[in-house]
């Protein structure tokens, strides 16, 4: 008898234990910070408020009002997508470099993403008769000794350029630099 109490108090001492692992998430994270399980549906995963990205590093603040769409749940989680109207994107994209013969190719460093010195730079392109104009900022990070290329581009037309760059802006403003997964 005095065996088997024993046992029970071991059984409810490794319960009490292992309950904090396995309880929901924080009630305080944003969607954005929970990861769907593998029975999500093929939509895309959609982020509103603080984006923060573990795999990758980085955080920024979807501006209020807009929606940002990620890949189906278990894809790479590189980042996401706004679309503003039919024309006008903006992405929020990290990545490794993993390429050491074809780096990311940097011109100069005229801007800062967070406490990133970055690349900033944009342009204009006739493409199936639309006029497109493209806003960008790069920057490299390390993690562990590799590489990771944080972008952020909008691409629009001059009819949505107001609205378009000032999301683009807040993105930028907005960028900030977390712990990688371990």
């Amino acid at each position: 008898m005095a065996c088997q109490k024993a046992q029970t108090v071991t059984i409810m001492m490794i319960a009490v234990v292992l309950m904090p692992i396995t309880s929901p998430p924080d009630a305080h994270q944003t969607d954005s910070q929970r990861r769907p399980g593998k029975d999500a549906s093929d939509e895309p995963v959609k982020y509103h408020g603080r984006y923060t990205n573990i795999d990758y590093g980085f955080s920024v603040e979807i501006p209020t009002g807009l929606t940002g769409e990620g890949n189906v749940p278990d894809a790479p989680n590189h980042g996401f997508t706004i679309q503003l109207r039919e024309k006008s994107v903006v992405r929020v994209d990290a990545s490794y470099e993993n390429a050491p013969d074809s780096p990311y190719p940097f011109g100069r460093f005229n801007a800062l993403l967070g406490p990133l010195k970055a690349e900033r730079k944009s342009w204009r392109e006739d493409k199936g008769g639309v006029k497109w104009l493209h806003y960008s900022i790069a920057a490299r990070a390390f993690d562990r000794g590799t590489p990771i290329i944080y972008t952020i581009q909008l691409d629009t037309t001059s009819e949505h350029q107001d609205e378009a760059v000032s999301v683009f802006e807040a993105l930028v403003s907005s960028f900030r630099k977390v712990r990688v997964r371990p």
